[in-house]
């Protein structure tokens, strides 16, 4: 099997971590994709791969008018 299909394949909360992820790793960019993340009027926060525990945090910008998303909680 080719190094890239065992990557992609891999479940993410099996993936090791010295401390905790660097903040602009590919590793947190994933965690937007696919964990629960909630917003409030000003930041965002997502969690890590347990639904629960946050990887990190952000602050929003929002537009005057527009619908707000709240949340993402994939099954």
């Amino acid at each position: 099997m080719l190094i890239p299909d065992q990557i992609l394949k891999r479940d993410m909360a099996a993936v090791e971590t010295v401390g905790a992820a660097a903040g602009r790793s590919l590793l947190n960019a994933i965690c937007l994709l696919r964990n629960r993340w909630s917003t409030t009027p000003t930041a965002i926060t997502v969690s890590k791969e347990d639904d629960a525990t946050p990887a990190w945090t952000g602050a929003l910008s929002t537009a005057v008018g527009a619908a707000q998303i709240t949340s993402v909680d994939a099954a």
